[in-house]
């Protein structure tokens, strides 16, 4: 069974009503975990210092969903906290109304009576985000707080990012000693993984910024990928448009760095009349000299196309295919060129720009918005990363994987 399905928090959701599918069965996992387990991710919520908790005195919770705050809130002596989850975790209170509304029915609510505190949770999934109108209803139901910078100071008001819940569960996972509680952990933190998880980890600054995101593949129809297959995506975007090569995985990405080594590959490659050195990538030394040292530098790149290719030293206006992918399953293969930049944009080691593009199976070139990397634009993207974490990523024998883990791990600073 594919790693994504083999998981019991997994499931799968209609297209129609996808987005409300996700976000109830998303919350109904969460309070799930909590409610079979010992309380350890509220004790974790404590020591994370979102809220001012004792986490030794916490006991059991008691859990419920989709419940209306202000029946529940006159129904006990709690002191009350609201807490949003969503991806980015930003609240998005400045400016919000709060337009009072009949009854304000909240995801999940857990009452920690060990603590006389109750938790309100609202929870957004994918790329949506948390609603400043909603919370500052919800805070104004629970006396946090008229305005929003009233509700923003309240100690008993706070969000969280999915990431930052993935690192709570897998400490858990990691430290807890009762084996059914640290399954029911590990399962979760995968689940999130793949479905909460996605993250631009670089980016440039300009008027066309260059975005380098990675995340699971969350459709099990993909025709080019399977469910929980980390997918690789560089691109560039602004108010108008957005560059539409498309994504590709991670091994993939690999393959542009550091060359195909299957050779049933590299013979349909070489049917279409590609050139031999380009199915072998970036070679090991460019790469080391390119994103080893403190800084990435964009002239060791420049230099290695220039040696490799001297028929392409003289300003031109064509292109040059550097590296590729093995053909992907719907025949098309992604791949690194080189271009002049206009003359007014040419310095010594930064006459080139990169551009990741995509070709059809019968080597032809899908005319689309690619991705473009002038040298700026790489050197910013990549110097993102700390030294470390592009060693490991992008020298040697490529794993672009690493930059996956480091964002998991919490690791990339």
């Amino acid at each position: 069974m594919e790693p994504k399905w083999n998981n019991i928090f997994t499931y799968q959701r209609q297209r129609t009503s996808g987005s409300s599918q996700l976000e109830n069965n998303v919350t109904k996992n969460l309070l799930k975990l909590i409610q079979d387990t010992d309380g350890e991710l509220i004790r974790e919520l404590a020591n994370h210092a979102t809220f001012n908790w004792d986490s030794s005195s916490i006991s059991t919770p008691v859990v419920e969903t989709q419940q209306e705050i202000a029946q529940h809130h006159q129904g006990t002596e709690n002191t009350p906290y609201l807490l949003g989850i969503s991806r980015n975790g930003c609240d998005n209170l400045a400016g919000a109304s709060g337009e009072k509304q009949t009854t304000n029915i909240i995801d999940g609510i857990i009452d920690i009576d060990s603590l006389n505190v109750t938790l309100y949770i609202e929870v957004k999934t994918g790329s949506s985000s948390l609603s400043g109108s909603q919370l500052l209803r919800y805070a104004n139901e629970l006396g946090l707080g008229e305005r929003p910078d009233q509700v923003e100071q309240s100690p008993q008001f706070g969000t969280l990012t999915w990431r930052s819940v993935y690192g709570m569960v897998s400490r858990i996972e990691n430290e807890v000693s009762n084996n059914i509680s640290k399954y029911l952990h590990q399962e979760f933190a995968k689940f999130l993984e793949y479905e909460q998880l996605e993250t631009t980890l670089a980016s440039n600054d300009g008027d066309y910024p260059k975005r380098l995101r990675l995340q699971r593949c969350r459709d099990p129809d993909h025709k080019n990928w399977e469910a929980g297959e980390l997918i690789f995506n560089l691109r560039w975007e602004d108010d108008d448009k957005t560059s539409n090569v498309g994504e590709m995985s991670a091994i993939a990405f690999n393959q542009l760095l550091g060359g195909i080594e299957d050779d049933d590959a590299r013979g349909e490659l070489r049917q279409l009349n590609i050139d031999e050195k380009i199915l072998d990538g970036i070679p090991t030394d460019v790469r080391r000299d390119i994103f080893a040292g403190e800084t990435v530098r964009f002239k060791p790149l420049e230099d290695w196309v220039f040696e490799a290719y001297p028929g392409f030293s003289e300003p031109q206006g064509g292109s040059l295919t550097i590296a590729t992918t093995a053909p992907l399953p719907d025949g098309n293969t992604r791949r690194f060129n080189v271009k002049y930049r206009n003359e007014g944009h040419r310095e010594e080691g930064r006459n080139l720009s990169l551009r990741y593009v995509r070709y059809g199976e019968s080597n032809n070139y899908h005319q689309q918005q690619e991705a473009i990397l002038d040298p700026v634009a790489f050197e910013q993207v990549f110097n993102t990363f700390p030294q470390r974490i592009r060693r490991k990523a992008f020298c040697g024998e490529p794993e672009v994987e690493n930059l996956w883990e480091a964002y998991l791990n919490d690791d990339l600073e």
